[in-house]
């Protein structure tokens, strides 16, 4: 005998589908969102390669070797400059030549080419300069 189908909002199901495939068709599909890719990975910074060191990062100035008119002359003394400008610190003039020094009231001082600088006159008197006035000797 044949019953007659009872009247229900869902369709009949059908062989060979489970409940978990009508569901599948009966709900809109939707897809795991994608897994966010991955930071690229950072290169490494480059090591920092120092910079070379300038005349103004060393702070007062050094000499790489010691001094040789230190050296000649003792403590106080010091080379000319290669610019020919006063070393700092050091404003008599003394030439070897004579040995004797020059202070900045020489009338000779601005023509002196000086192959020694001395801090003080009693370092050029220590070097064994004398002074360029006779009366100051």
């Amino acid at each position: 005998m044949v019953t007659p189908a009872a009247s229900t909002d869902e369709p009949p199901a059908t062989e060979g589908h489970d409940e978990a495939e009508s569901a599948e068709h009966a709900a809109p599909a939707t897809q795991p969102e994608p897994e966010p890719a991955p930071p690229a990975a950072e290169e490494p910074a480059p090591a920092e390669q120092p910079e070379p060191a300038t005349a103004a990062d060393a702070g007062p100035e050094e000499p790489a070797e010691p001094d040789p008119m230190t050296e000649r002359f003792g403590p106080g003394a010091a080379s000319p400059r290669p610019d020919g400008s006063t070393p700092p610190g050091h404003p008599i003039k003394g030439n070897a030549d004579s040995m004797l020094f020059h202070t900045p009231d020489s009338p000779r001082y601005d023509a002196t080419e000086p192959e020694v600088w001395f801090s003080d006159e009693a370092t050029a008197k220590a070097a064994g300069f004398a002074h360029w006035d006779r009366t100051k000797r």
